[in-house]
């Protein structure tokens, strides 16, 4: 059996307007520093973000990560501590999600759409680096549209 790349949805219908998508960016830092993950197309609109830890940090526990765009630096995810346990999910529990996601409260959108370039951060709020850097993964759902 053989298998052919996919036709993107644009050539296979010209005159759609968009498709859906899911990303994964791999992130490290030491605690202290901003992280940019993602320069955000024109035409996106994230419904959803979740951070999968892969390596958990050590050092301070007091302090945590949020993510967030240049507008909101804890849009998506309010924050969650670079100690947490390898394997852990962050943005499954709605009291985790930012000012752009559902989280128990109906938005007028739930999700944030991208009508200029912007950066999705991750903002560190540590006062001293850790002594282990975390790792961890940030996956970004949504659309993106001809605008």
């Amino acid at each position: 059996m053989t298998t052919q790349p996919a036709t993107p949805l644009s050539e296979l219908n010209p005159t759609a307007t968009g498709y859906a998508f899911c990303e994964r960016f791999r992130v490290q830092t030491d605690g202290t520093t901003d992280e940019d993950i993602w320069e955000i197309p024109v035409g996106t609109i994230i419904t959803d973000i979740w951070v999968r830890v892969v390596t958990a940090g050590v050092g301070k526990t007091t302090d945590y990560i949020a993510i967030g765009d240049e507008s909101d630096e804890d849009g998506f995810i309010a924050g969650f501590d670079p100690n947490s346990v390898a394997g852990t999910i962050i943005g499954d529990d709605p009291t985790e999600r930012g000012d752009y996601l559902y989280d128990s409260t109906k938005k007028s959108l739930c999700g944030k759409v991208y009508t200029s370039t912007s950066t999705l951060e991750a903002v560190a709020e540590v006062a001293t680096a850790l002594t282990t850097n975390p790792i961890f993964d940030v996956i970004v759902a949504g659309y993106r549209v001809k605008m």
